[in-house]
C-alpha cells in the first residue's frame, strides 16, 4: 500500500525534472531526455521509487544537507542508479554550470526528498 510520503516522494521527483526541462535545459535533445525521464518516473509505482531513494540517496543525506557538490558529482552514478549513465553523466555536468539560484533550487528538491525518505524508513 502506497502511503502519503512515498506518493509526495513520486510528486517531488517528477516535479523536479519538470523544472530541470522547464528552466534549466535549453538543448531540445536535453528536454526530451527529460520528458522521457518525467513518463518514465510517472508509470513508476510510488513506493518502488521510494525503496530506491532509500537505498540509494538516503546514504547520502548528510552530503546533500551541506550542499556537498563535489561529492554529488562524484557520487552521482550511484545516487541515479538504474538510469543512464552516460545521460546521467551529461546532466549532472549541466547541472554543475548553473547559476546559485538554481543550484539552491536542486538542493530543495533532494533535502525534502530526502526528509521524506526519512520519514518512510522511520515508519517501517
Amino acid at each position: 500500500m502506497t502511503t502519503t510520503a512515498e506518493q509526495k516522494i513520486k510528486t517531488l521527483i517528477c516535479e523536479f525534472i519538470a523544472d530541470l526541462k522547464d528552466n534549466v535545459l535549453t538543448d531540445p535533445g536535453e528536454k526530451n531526455d527529460a520528458v522521457m525521464i518525467h513518463f518514465f518516473f510517472s508509470k513508476m509505482n510510488p513506493s518502488d521509487i521510494s525503496q530506491h531513494v532509500i537505498q540509494h540517496v538516503l546514504p547520502h543525506s548528510l552530503q546533500i544537507r551541506n550542499r556537498d557538490e563535489k561529492f554529488f558529482m562524484e557520487e552521482s552514478k550511484n545516487i541515479f542508479a538504474g538510469l543512464p549513465a552516460d545521460r546521467v553523466h551529461h546532466f549532472v555536468r549541466k547541472i554543475s554550470t548553473v547559476g546559485e539560484d538554481d543550484k539552491n533550487t536542486i538542493w530543495e528538491y533532494f533535502q525534502s526528498i530526502v526528509t521524506l525518505a526519512e520519514r518512510i524508513k522511520k515508519k517501517v
